[in-house]
């Protein structure tokens, strides 16, 4: 008996007396609403599934019963509809004064930024006040591409408001424009650092100013314009320091003929 022979007998044996694993059992609620058929019968159902499918929310593991009930073990629809509440009732998680609690369980930063605004404080009181779905929308949605946002804002804020406000949504457009360019520069001055290896205590300056700018991207949940302007604009200032700082030293190094 060859020397491989034998060792495989000897793993066959070890391993009749362990179990075997289970596969894993497939969410029912996934394998029913993947159905494309859904595209003629339920075209906003089909959409939202597709969303959920590129969310981070399906990335993390969360599932459809997490938020909206149900048995997702089964296949049975009206078994694994048990417990599904109308969205418009005031007991489901999604209901709109429930987003708050809801998504704040996940994300209890934003949620916590959202409960010191105005607007959080509206929606306690049941006046008209956005929600997270409100800028969200759906799962895949990103909220901090401008128009998205300020389409939002523009819903209540209109023109003829009594407090007038396009100038609430000119403030938003202005802090959305500074973090998408405060990105860039993030971005570019990473890369920048990486190439050399992190000269010097530019990882510790760059990572600093990379919290201002997630700290400045959860505090828009607070609504506080003027905070979110102050923020921006020094986000932005320093990033623009740093990048003049690193195209000098580059230009005092290199040879006009030799610069990107």
């Amino acid at each position: 008996m060859s020397r491989n022979i034998a060792a495989l007998l000897i793993l066959i044996l070890v391993n009749l007396g362990n179990p075997v694993a289970a596969a894993p059992s497939q969410d029912q609620c996934e394998a029913c609403h993947k159905d494309p058929h859904f595209y003629v019968q339920n075209r906003k159902l089909y959409v939202y599934y597709q969303d959920w499918l590129d969310s981070p929310h399906a990335a993390s593991g969360l599932a459809c019963s997490n938020c909206h009930g149900g048995d997702s073990g089964s296949s049975d629809i009206e078994v694994a509809h048990t417990g599904v509440l109308d969205l418009r009732d005031t007991d489901h998680m999604l209901f709109y004064r429930n987003q708050p609690e809801t998504c704040g369980a996940c994300h209890a930063e934003k949620a916590a930024q959202f409960k010191t605004s105005k607007h959080y404080a509206a929606l306690l009181s049941d006046t008209v006040a956005p929600t997270c779905t409100t800028c969200h929308r759906a799962m895949n949605r990103r909220p901090y591409y401008r128009d998205i946002l300020v389409d939002a804002c523009a819903t209540c804020h209109k023109e003829d408001d009594a407090e007038n406000i396009p100038l609430i949504t000119n403030q938003v457009k202005e802090y959305l424009q500074r973090l998408n360019i405060a990105k860039g520069y993030l971005g570019w001055t990473t890369v920048h650092y990486e190439s050399l290896g992190w000269p010097g205590g530019s990882k510790c300056e760059v990572d600093a100013i990379r919290k201002k700018y997630e700290d400045a991207v959860t505090r828009v949940h607070s609504f506080n314009l003027a905070k979110m302007d102050e923020s921006s604009t020094e986000i932005l200032s320093e990033l623009k320091l740093i990048f003049q700082k690193i195209w000098d030293e580059r230009n005092k190094k290199e040879p006009a003929n030799q610069r990107d």
